[in-house]
């Protein structure tokens, strides 16, 4: 497995993997979890990609090729 910083490329397989997730989620429990629009998900997972830096990573987990995994931190307060 290999892990690597998410790129614009990957933007695609990410959404797909976000909507798959809110699809499940919302099959589980309709009332508390619904399915973002498209739109709003590319917007924000770009944001996260283009906002990779000092504040934040995100990453993903690569299997033969393949996308399997994703995640992202956010560092609220740097440490001195």
């Amino acid at each position: 497995m290999e892990i690597r910083p998410v790129t614009l490329e990957d933007l695609d397989v990410l959404i797909e993997i976000y909507l798959d997730t809110a699809r499940h989620h919302a099959a589980i429990d309709p009332e508390v979890f619904h399915i973002p629009d498209r739109d709003a998900i590319e917007a924000r997972l770009r944001r996260r990609i283009e906002g990779r830096g000092i504040t934040g990573e995100y990453v993903a987990a690569m299997l033969d090729g393949v996308m399997v995994g994703s995640a992202s931190v956010d560092i609220a307060d740097q440490p001195s």
